[in-house]
């Protein structure tokens, strides 16, 4: 136990180094939902408020009236905000410091649920795990807080089965469980599932008493999300009912959901080979020497020896397939769906390991031998992976928004000296990228007025305060008003503005943006002198 110990304690440093390094540049920032969470945070820390201007959310209002979300992760971020400012390091830690904790977790659960030997080699590949290792690096809700709660509760469910169902330990988990509902929207489905799977359990096991306390402690856990469910539906179910009608005219029929549902988490082809298809900022999913021993634990969980605790092998399976179940309602295939499965993934592939190192044993082949051609295998598979990531052009940075946070920067060292900035052939999110980074503080946010166009339930800003965000095709009609103003003018555009010489442009990858000052462009007053190339 004790050499185990010592080596999980290594895995986990290895773990917070690997989640923790140069949070504020791998990936790059920052994916508008990130920062949505992020400047919330920073809001709630500045004035009590979101940046919506509502006090104290259970729920925030994100991109628009069809985006409301739970309020945790913005709340969690807010502490190390309050003490390093705002920043997309400080925006990050919480999901960083929550996948060591969810690593560690998984380790202490894999312990009782079969060995020692078998959770050393579930934290191998969780440590190292690709999918786990890019959401434990992104401050979004969805990123590492339903994996978190979802080993959580496994861990304290396990523990109070092992000590005979204590009340303050049950209590504690309903607790915790009902807590999750202001996570994620994933979590607001899975955890009511979870808590009657427990309740089952202590049917069986322990007593009507406890299931009350259970159920006692989930309600008081999720008693924020309560009241906006009866108080605010509308702002409950805001993002169900946006997605929905979206993944059905993708996905039309309930088999077809189903099935790209289960490919997410059984396809070959999207778990081990590398795609940008639809994985953000992922370079492969899980480690290629995982492949066959990933597919051979969904069956060798259940047999292999000894048996502790038994039917919380089958609780996995269970816990697993609860985390299918938000891809098939939504019928949407992306990585962030399934976040909840996250720490339920190494344990199906250790147990492939050490089902084939034993089998492999009893055909005369020495364990040490197996294990050494896995070693190699796995430090394959982390190179490659690793070569993957950091020898790509664009996965680092793939829809990070990093230009979006470029000119922000930079409109925050030559904004100060003009009237009005303009920014032309811009993403519908792009004001909030723009105003974070230049300086505008969330009070100067709220009461800086706004202009808003709904777009099917999201907010397009075209304005806040100075910042102005055109379309192209506005392009050369404000061109020609500016000539005509005595405002000072900058316009930042992915066109350069005809007889100017840039001030400075930023660029990454294929996108590229000038900012010209208007008062330098030569016959500026001219007809079509002020128009794009």
């Amino acid at each position: 136990m004790f050499r185990a110990s010592k080596a999980a304690i290594v895995l986990l440093v290895l773990a917070a180094v690997l989640r923790l390094y140069r949070l504020d540049h791998y990936p790059l920032p920052m994916h508008q939902d990130e920062l949505s969470d992020a400047y919330d945070a920073y809001s709630l820390v500045e004035t009590g408020r979101d940046r919506s201007g509502t006090p104290h959310p259970f729920v925030l209002r994100a991109l628009g009236e069809a985006d409301y979300r739970p309020a945790l992760y913005a709340w969690l971020a807010a502490v190390p905000m309050s003490i390093a400012g705002f920043s997309p390091a400080a925006a990050r830690l919480p999901s960083a410091l929550l996948g060591v904790a969810a690593l560690g977790l998984m380790f202490l659960f894999a312990s009782t649920l079969v060995s020692e030997t078998f959770a050393l080699l579930a934290l191998g590949f969780g440590v190292f795990s690709p999918w786990h290792i890019s959401y434990s690096r992104l401050a979004h809700q969805g990123a590492m807080l339903p994996a978190f709660f979802v080993i959580l509760a496994l861990w304290m469910w396990q523990r109070s089965a092992v000590r005979g169902y204590p009340a303050l330990a049950i209590g504690l988990l309903g607790f915790s469980v009902g807590l999750s509902a202001s996570a994620y929207q994933t979590t607001r489905l899975i955890g009511p599932l979870l808590i009657a799977l427990i309740a089952y359990d202590l049917l069986r096991h322990s007593t009507w008493r406890n299931v009350g306390i259970l159920v006692a402690g989930a309600a008081i856990g999720a008693a924020p999300q309560i009241f906006i469910l009866v108080t605010a539906p509308e702002h409950f179910f805001a993002r169900l009912v946006s997605t929905i009608p979206a993944a059905t005219a993708q996905t039309p029929s309930a088999a077809e959901s189903v099935i790209k549902g289960v490919r997410l988490l059984f396809g070959p082809r999207l778990l081990f080979w590398p795609n940008m298809e639809d994985s953000g900022y992922l370079a492969a999913r899980l480690l290629f020497v995982a492949l066959p021993f990933y597919y051979i634990g969904f069956v060798a969980l259940r047999k292999i020896a000894p048996l502790k605790l038994e039917r919380f092998r089958i609780y996995v399976y269970l816990v697993f397939a609860m985390a299918l179940i938000p891809v098939l309602v939504t019928a949407n295939s992306s990585s962030i769906r399934v976040t909840a499965a996250l720490p339920l993934l190494p344990l199906f592939t250790a147990a492939g390991i050490l089902w084939t190192v034993r089998t492999l044993a009893r055909w005369r082949i020495p364990p040490s031998l197996s294990y050494a051609a896995i070693g190699v295998g796995f430090a394959g598979s982390v190179a490659f992976t690793a070569f993957m990531y950091f020898g790509s052009a664009t996965v680092n940075g793939a829809r990070s928004n990093n230009v979006l946070v470029q000119i922000g920067e930079r409109v925050k060292t030559l904004g100060p000296s003009y009237d009005k900035v303009f920014v032309v052939d811009s993403p519908e999110y792009a004001a909030l990228h723009v105003a974070a980074f230049s300086g505008v503080s969330p009070r100067e946010f709220q009461r800086t007025k706004k202009a808003t166009v709904d777009v099917n339930g999201w907010d397009y800003i075209t304005s806040v305060g100075h910042l102005r965000f055109l379309k192209p095709r506005e392009l050369e009609s404000s061109l020609g008003e500016s000539c005509a103003s005595v405002e000072r003018e900058l316009f930042v555009s992915r066109t350069r503005v005809r007889f100017s010489n840039p001030l400075d442009s930023v660029s990454w990858h294929d996108e590229k943006y000038y900012f010209t000052d208007l008062d330098a462009v030569p016959l500026c007053h001219r007809t079509g002198a002020a128009s794009p190339e």
